[in-house]
């Protein structure tokens, strides 16, 4: 997104070239901030994100880092489409972000087994650094919604909806009940109360005067 990240993935990139327990049988011939060139006529080159970034490459691989969070998914990807389309390889590492954009596309896609995409899913929890001392300590300093999206890997609602998608198709499912009737007033009214400012609280009032009750 910001060339310091571009940067800072050619570094990753030169130390994994010059620290390996058993030498490379090539070596880096050319060395600057966004570039690495090998003697064998491989490059490493780390561009900033843009509407035409890879556009006049030829790459056998590509990594596009948080692409959920790029602001030109659709014309970065068919930017990217001819660079990769002689059979390269292609990952994206990203935290998700809402649905329906280009990354949970790609994602859904991946799962169904309708592309040649493969999906990894990668949780806190798998993390050796992470346990339970830390959850307690960071859990409360998220939302719920915060929390899922940064650390349980889940996609977000889009940024104008209250609640999420996947509860909303729940209540969907469920579908009408017919409540007993416990005493003659017309309204009951109930109510899930957010703990500590995080995450949503819900108030419902049902008209039990008719049925089936709205």
């Amino acid at each position: 997104r910001k060339e310091m990240t571009a940067v800072e993935l050619v570094r990753i990139a030169r130390d994994m070239a010059t620290r390996t327990a058993t030498p490379l049988p090539i070596h880096i011939t050319t060395d600057n901030k966004t570039e690495l060139a090998f003697n064998n006529g491989a490059r490493i080159i780390a561009e900033t994100s843009s509407p035409e970034t890879g556009r006049t490459f030829a790459a056998s691989a590509v990594l596009v880092d948080e692409f959920a969070f790029l602001p030109w998914q659709e014309e970065m990807w068919r930017s990217l489409r001819p660079t990769v389309s002689r059979g390269a390889r292609v990952i994206i590492p990203s935290t998700p972000d809402i649905e329906g954009d280009l990354f949970e596309q790609q994602w859904r896609e991946a799962q169904s087994g309708s592309s040649r995409w493969h999906a990894h899913r990668l949780p806190w929890a798998v993390c050796g650094e992470y346990g339970d001392e830390w959850y307690t300590e960071n859990r409360p300093s998220y939302t719920q919604a915060d929390w899922d999206q940064e650390f349980e890997c889940k996609f977000g609602s889009t940024k104008d909806a209250v609640f999420r998608s996947e509860h909303v198709q729940q209540a969907q499912e469920l579908g009408e009940v017919l409540w007993e009737r416990a005493d003659t007033s017309r309204f009951s009214i109930g109510g899930d109360l957010a703990g500590a400012g995080r995450d949503f609280s819900v108030l419902i009032a049902l008209d039990i005067s008719v049925t089936p009750m709205r």
